[in-house]
């Protein structure tokens, strides 16, 4: 699979944007 800068920009954003919100929950 071949993925381009942003495609891989967005994929950390919302990775990184779900564990927020899990921390959130969690705490």
């Amino acid at each position: 699979m071949d993925f381009s800068d942003q495609e891989v920009h967005t994929y950390v954003a919302k990775l990184t944007k779900y564990q927020m919100i899990k921390f959130i929950m969690l705490y």
